[in-house]
């Protein structure tokens, strides 16, 4: 269970605006091109981010941390004409964009620079949400209540009666009947079906979050059934693994007495 989340909304907005729909009104096409996609408003006027955080805290949550990029005014001005309607604290860190691009990097950077900036999510748990994904009640109560550490939201595709060409572009993961995963990223690694860019996402954003014993355990089964095996010449002793413990060097030296 946690208290806190994260939204994630320091991106620019440029699939919709290189979109060629034409059924976008004038008005909404304008208010993607100035600002965040999140500040576009709906029905009576009132921004889509507006809806996602009164459902963040009809669930519950106490904390929430918008990581913005340019638009860190517009949000400000914006939630805090609503503040007495929702029942938590509000944090802004920003995204910044380096110096060589003209976007933000991507997911797991804007997760490190929110770390960053705010270095209590360091020591606690929290769930990390879009900002302009309009998620229930009930799906922020799931995901902030379970009972276990790490876990995230999927939705069965044969229930979401999409075109199966635009299920293709999403992640899709394999779950058994207990709503485990049974297909591990370092199978897809093992396996060469990752690319280079997918792999360092989940290799830097394990390292910053750390690895929690069972998710060691299932790396440790996919690589002893897809890695490679060594065995000792005939007559030898069978090889050993040094497993060199690694936690950080302030807390275990990696050092092994031979």
């Amino acid at each position: 269970m946690t208290e806190t989340i994260v939204i994630l909304a320091g991106g620019m907005s440029s699939r919709m605006k290189t979109s060629e729909d034409t059924k976008l009104e004038n008005e909404k096409v304008e208010q993607a091109n100035k600002s965040s996609k999140s500040l576009i408003t709906f029905g009576n006027n009132k921004p889509f981010i507006f809806y996602l955080l009164k459902n963040i805290s009809l669930a519950g949550f106490k904390n929430v941390v918008l990581l913005v990029s340019k638009d860190y005014e517009s949000f400000k001005n914006t939630i805090e004409k609503f503040n007495d309607e929702f029942d938590f604290n509000i944090q802004f860190a920003i995204q910044e964009i380096p110096n060589d691009r003209l976007k933000p990097l991507g997911t797991s950077d804007a997760v490190y620079q929110t770390m960053k900036q705010i270095p209590e999510l360091k020591q606690s748990s929290f769930c990390v949400c879009n900002s302009d994904n309009l998620y229930s009640v009930n799906a922020f109560n799931l995901i902030k209540n379970n009972e276990y550490t790490n876990a995230f939201l999927a939705y069965d595709r044969d229930y979401l009666e999409f075109p199966k060409e635009r299920v293709s572009s999403f992640s899709i993961v394999k779950m058994d009947s207990d709503n485990n995963l049974n297909l591990f990223a370092l199978a897809l690694m093992l396996r060469e079906e990752a690319t280079p860019a997918q792999i360092g996402a989940f290799l830097i954003a394990h390292r910053i979050r750390r690895p929690e014993p069972q998710e060691l355990t299932g790396m440790l089964d996919t690589y002893r059934s897809l890695g490679p095996v060594v065995h000792s010449p005939p007559a030898q002793r069978r090889p050993l693994c040094f497993g060199m413990p690694f936690d950080g060097r302030t807390r275990t030296a990696p050092i092994y007495p031979l």
